[in-house]
């Protein structure tokens, strides 16, 4: 159980992190520089990985078992960055475990384990959630509080494209570039998807997508268009590109909000360099503003305060379920060239 103070509150969430691919290096770094938390174990299929991080980050163990570490009444906290076709069976065991969970998108690699993984959600009485970090990316966050305090008022139509060359070498990639992966549209464009979900505040009623092989040798298209129809007559225009020549081209985001009085823009790299149109004027950023690249440190203070305060994080099980349907939607639209409604059916 978390340490507790004699005002009953929590001090230190002992944390647990099972799976150490690349991502591992970037969530392991923010929790280290978190005052509240206390590393206490890290898993890999291999002793002399586990053990090597393990040193590295000044856990107190390591396990190359995962269903070990889950034992370990030590552990609060587990941060699960398995690869997706696992996220299910680890996300429930874990709960079982009476673990808080957060875990890496996608929360399962269909809809009948999201299924599975909702259920185990409601039972549990620790906290879950996925991990869907451009909600924390502070730039998409200065979006979201643009559209909320009305600044365009009500939102009619919102365009983002997502490019940058992502075919590193690594098991992710690995799994990405395979059909059952659902490709780019599952494993980069859930997180425009979740994105746009998050700022029309309403559900998606249709999906049409088009996507194309511009690259040899890959069983999934490398460039994809993704038009969503919301519930309150929104559309939403999602660009996902992964065929970006030269290679040495930045990561780019762009989000172009069209609303009922008003534009707002967010664009280039990493900085929130935004501006919000309407009739009063155009604003900009004042003064200096320093903003983090991602939202990786922030969605992770996010989970460790709502395992201390006792609140509900930000991203419930249903939303990720959500975000996985439409993802799904958007990969079956593209091959068979025709939009698709919803809900589905499970997939």
């Amino acid at each position: 159980m978390p340490e507790y103070n004699m005002n009953n509150k929590v001090k230190k969430v002992n944390v647990g992190v099972i799976g150490l691919g690349w991502i591992s290096n970037v969530h392991l770094n923010v929790l280290k520089k978190i005052p509240e938390v206390e590393l206490i174990a890290v898993c890999a299929r291999t002793e002399e990985k586990a053990r090597r991080v393990a040193i590295e980050y000044g856990a107190k163990k390591y396990y190359t078992d995962y269903e070990k570490l889950l034992e370990d009444n030590e552990i609060d906290m587990v941060d699960i960055l398995l690869p997706t076709e696992l996220h299910a069976e680890a996300i429930i065991k874990a709960l079982e475990a009476g673990k808080n969970v957060i875990v890496e998108k996608p929360i399962a690699r269909t809809l009948e384990e999201a299924e599975e993984v909702v259920k185990a959600v409601r039972k549990a009485k620790t906290k879950f959630m996925v991990a869907h970090n451009y909600r924390f990316w502070p730039k998409f966050a200065k979006v979201k509080e643009a559209i909320d305090n009305g600044y365009v008022g009500k939102v009619k139509a919102i365009l983002t494209t997502h490019r940058g060359w992502f075919w590193w070498k690594g098991a992710w990639t690995r799994w990405t570039l395979k059909k059952e992966s659902g490709g780019p549209i599952v494993e980069v464009g859930i997180h425009p998807i979740d994105l746009l979900r998050w700022y029309f505040g309403k559900e998606v009623t249709q999906v049409y997508s088009l996507a194309r092989k511009i690259h040899f040798g890959i069983e999934v298209p490398d460039l994809i268009y993704i038009a969503l129809n919301f519930e309150n007559d929104g559309l939403g225009i999602i660009e996902v590109s992964r065929t970006i020549i030269p290679r040495n081209y930045p990561f780019y985001h762009m989000i172009h909000v069209e609303g009922s009085e008003g534009v707002i823009e967010s664009y280039d790299s990493y900085d929130y360099d935004g501006l919000i149109y309407n009739e009063s004027g155009i604003k900009v950023r004042e003064g200096e503003l320093i903003i983090p690249r991602h939202g990786f440190e922030q969605e992770l203070k996010h989970f460790i305060k709502c395992i201390l305060e006792n609140k509900e994080p930000l991203i419930s099980a249903e939303d990720a379920k959500k975000a996985l349907e439409i993802s799904l939607a958007a990969v079956h639209s593209a091959e068979i060239g025709k939009p698709i409604e919803l809900p589905l059916k499970n997939r």
